[in-house]
């Protein structure tokens, strides 16, 4: 099975979409210089589509980061194949005075949720399938960091999961262009569809409720006009 254009060209009700924004903590920008290098359009891109997710209803989740030996099974593996090297736990305890916050390009505002994760998969030992169901939603953009690891293992986990996939690529980052874009070329169209912040998102979200009151009231009009 061949992937086939990824770029997507079907409309996105915004009223069963939610945006999932992965990891975008100080973990995997501020203090990643390679990703920051590889990608300074990053925020600019990724709070542009926050902006219009929030414009058009779409519910946005955010997604975070808590990898911890206690309830992250993977990490002694993951440590094995860095020769043993001990790893920094990620964790996420926003009362802790130790939280180290969000970045100020993508902070969560007041009745956003926010869910955090033990593992690369936002789908995995979550609470995300869950509320997506409860929600109503039916599809799914993925931004965030990193790229070709969480992005991507999040976006896999929905598409799985039977909701419709769509990855906003200028609103996602990884440690060098060339892995974003092997992630992309590798999957896009395959198993998520792909769309762009700065070209095709805003146009392609549309309100069903609205059209629906606009289509009404064009309706109206017509059948109220005098016959000549």
């Amino acid at each position: 099975m061949c992937p086939s254009d990824p770029l997507t060209t079907t409309p996105i009700d915004a009223k069963t979409t939610a945006l999932l924004v992965v990891d975008v903590q100080p973990e995997y920008w501020t203090d990643c210089p390679a990703v920051r290098k590889d990608f300074p359009s990053f925020p600019k891109n990724l709070e542009r589509t926050i902006h219009i997710c929030r414009e058009k209803n779409v519910k946005i989740i955010h997604i975070r980061a808590d990898y911890r030996y206690s309830q992250s099974p993977w990490l002694p593996q993951f440590q094995k194949l860095r020769g043993n090297r001990n790893l920094t736990e990620v964790h996420y305890n926003p009362s802790s005075p130790d939280f180290v916050g969000w970045e100020e390009f993508a902070t969560p505002e007041e009745g956003e949720i926010v869910i955090s994760k033990p593992s690369w998969s936002a789908t995995n030992n979550t609470k995300l399938l869950e509320t997506l169901k409860i929600e109503g939603i039916e599809t799914v953009l993925v931004a965030g960091l990193i790229t070709s690891v969480c992005v991507q293992q999040s976006a896999f986990g929905c598409f799985e999961s039977g909701f419709r996939t769509i990855l906003v690529d200028d609103s996602c980052a990884d440690r060098s262009k060339a892995r974003h874009d092997a992630a992309l070329l590798l999957y896009g169209g395959y198993m998520y569809e792909v769309v762009s912040s700065s070209y095709d998102l805003e146009s392609q979200i549309i309100n069903s409720v609205m059209d629906s009151i606009e289509t009404k009231i064009l309706s109206s009009k017509r059948h109220s006009c005098p016959k000549e």
